[in-house]
């Protein structure tokens, strides 16, 4: 049931965010196809592994201080709704759907696939993605501001998602010709390291 429940909700948010990316396509991106439109196309394999190596370090840095591990496994988390199964298989099959499609694709394509690309085709590449990286980290001090936390950290978790939207950003457009791809990958091997080594290390 678990599973199914996951499931469900990252179709459901996968598709809204493609309906917003649709409506957005028609009403102003129509010359391009709609895939090239948000970036939904291969990216060389390199540049993926690098961002998918760039989640990796980044997320292993974050998981070490108590403060981030408190915030992303506390009470109303994708860690904590998919433990709440008390570590059982479909617990942890729903934790890995959560980490790689319910969060990760549906930001991406919304984040780097189509604000991104708006920002930068309105503004040029720097002003653009510095732009589109700061709607980013503010989306994530919105989320967090429902935690107790220090100011601080709070502060500097969203500084932390400003700084990952941005070389997102970066390598989708400067290095894989603007898929969104490597910003997936960069993303998704974040979610996951971080999701699994809390609840496999830290979960109750």
């Amino acid at each position: 049931m678990l599973i199914v429940a996951t499931l469900i909700s990252a179709m459901v948010q996968i598709a809204v965010v493609l309906a917003i990316a649709g409506l957005v396509y028609a009403a102003f991106g129509r010359k391009a196809g709609f895939r090239r439109y948000v970036g939904l196309y291969r990216a060389p394999l390199p540049i993926v592994l690098i961002g998918t190596g760039i989640g990796i370090v980044i997320a292993a840095t974050a998981v070490a201080f108590p403060s981030v591990r408190a915030i992303a496994g506390g009470e109303g988390t994708a860690i904590a709704a998919a433990l709440s199964g008390h570590g059982s298989g479909a617990a942890w099959v729903a934790l890995v759907v959560t980490a790689l499609f319910k969060t990760a694709v549906s930001e991406e394509i919304l984040f780097r696939g189509l604000i991104a690309k708006a920002s930068i085709r309105w503004l040029g590449f720097r002003a653009g993605n510095v732009l589109q990286a700061a709607i980013f980290g503010f989306v994530h001090l919105a989320l967090l501001a429902v935690a107790k936390v220090d100011h601080f950290i709070l502060f500097a978790l969203c500084v932390n998602a400003g700084v990952l939207g941005w070389i997102a950003g970066w390598l989708n457009e400067r290095h894989a010709k603007g898929s969104i791809l490597p910003g997936y990958a960069l993303h998704a091997s974040a979610n996951l390291v971080t999701y699994c080594t809390i609840a496999l290390l830290f979960g109750r």
